[in-house]
């Protein structure tokens, strides 16, 4: 395991925006465990996931880095070594 090193502009970033799209999930009705990929500059791309603990009482989020997947930039996978947990 390697933890995701962050700027402080991304890790404010990525932190609200985690915030933000958590209260859509909720709005929305979620299953517990929900990925989506975001971009703090239009370049670097990140895996974020919300996800319940075993009760399903605390949600959890944890961002991932991602690395290319192929030729084109645009596939990429994520990184399930290098990670972060925002809360």
């Amino acid at each position: 395991m390697t933890t995701l090193k962050l700027t402080d502009y991304e890790l404010g970033f990525l932190t609200a925006t985690s915030h933000y799209l958590h209260a859509d999930l909720i709005d929305t009705g979620w299953d517990g465990d929900y990925w989506m990929e975001v971009s703090c500059d239009g370049k670097t791309m990140y895996d974020m996931n919300f996800y319940q603990d075993d009760d399903g009482g605390v949600t959890h989020c944890t961002v991932y880095a991602t690395r290319k997947k192929g030729e084109a930039e645009i596939f990429r996978e994520t990184d399930g070594l290098t990670y972060r947990r925002l809360w």
